[in-house]
């Protein structure tokens, strides 16, 4: 991520939070703790709190999608880049071992 996204950005982490275990929320950490500004979408406010979804004015914001998957031909979203992934981990409704992957996904219209 730090290789693709400026610390001025914003970044929105966009993920099935409720399959993928505490994989996006640690990425999400260690995001903070690089220097990035870190918010979720509106419908995410129950995990994480009203005031974490609010985007700061003024400042560019990248979305970024994570998902455990082992599909080379995945895709969130037509546009999306892949620009990371982890080595395979578990996760408790994801069978066997699978990559959290990190995709940028494009700018809205």
């Amino acid at each position: 991520v730090e290789r693709v996204v400026p610390k001025s950005h914003v970044i929105v982490l966009e993920a099935p939070y409720n399959y993928d275990g505490y994989h996006p929320e640690a990425l999400a950490l260690d995001l903070d703790r690089a220097g990035y500004t870190v918010r979720y979408l509106p419908r995410d406010a129950y995990l994480f709190g009203k005031g974490l979804t609010i985007i700061p004015k003024g400042r560019p914001v990248t979305h970024l999608y994570t998902q455990l998957t082992s599909k080379a031909d995945y895709s969130p979203a037509p546009g999306a880049v892949r620009i990371g992934q982890t080595a395979p981990v578990t996760a408790v409704l994801v069978p066997g071992l699978a990559p959290m992957v990190v995709w940028r996904l494009p700018a809205a219209p």
